[in-house]
């Protein structure tokens, strides 16, 4: 597919990159200007992205597992049982090192998909088609 048509695709995607290291933000910021999206948010930690979420609308939310003040899991966890949002954001787990085990509890605490960092275009596109075809059901 033509770069046009993939930025047609997902351009209007509201995403929110919860990682705390400036340099793996960077790395996203690029991949994600690349792909179109315009609406592109960062938080350092778990509780940033709790705050951003109560007061901003983001349909899909890359969630790095490690981070200080409060990881993935308890991000994703505390968004799915007390945030009451009136939608449902599409979480994505990201961890350097993914066990099996990591990747069940992420998905037990309520992510939709657990990725390997560094996160790669290919990556991305997957997960946002799969994104894209829920919320093209939904609406």
């Amino acid at each position: 597919s033509s770069p046009e048509q993939v930025h047609h695709l997902f351009s209007n995607l509201r995403i929110l990159v919860v990682e705390d290291n400036l340099l793996n933000q960077k790395l996203a910021k690029g991949i994600f200007n690349k792909i179109g999206i315009k609406k592109l948010s960062f938080s350092n930690n778990g509780q940033e992205a709790i705050d951003k979420l109560r007061s901003e609308f983001y349909d899909v939310v890359f969630m790095d597992v490690q981070m200080p003040v409060m990881n993935g899991i308890e991000a994703t966890e505390y968004i799915r049982q007390n945030l009451n949002l009136s939608y449902r954001p599409y979480i994505i787990g990201l961890s350097a090192n993914v066990f099996p085990e990591d990747k069940k509890r992420g998905l037990q605490a309520g992510m939709d998909a657990y990725l390997e960092k560094p996160l790669n275009r290919g990556q991305i596109l997957e997960e946002l088609k799969k994104v894209d075809h829920k919320l093209s059901q939904a609406s």
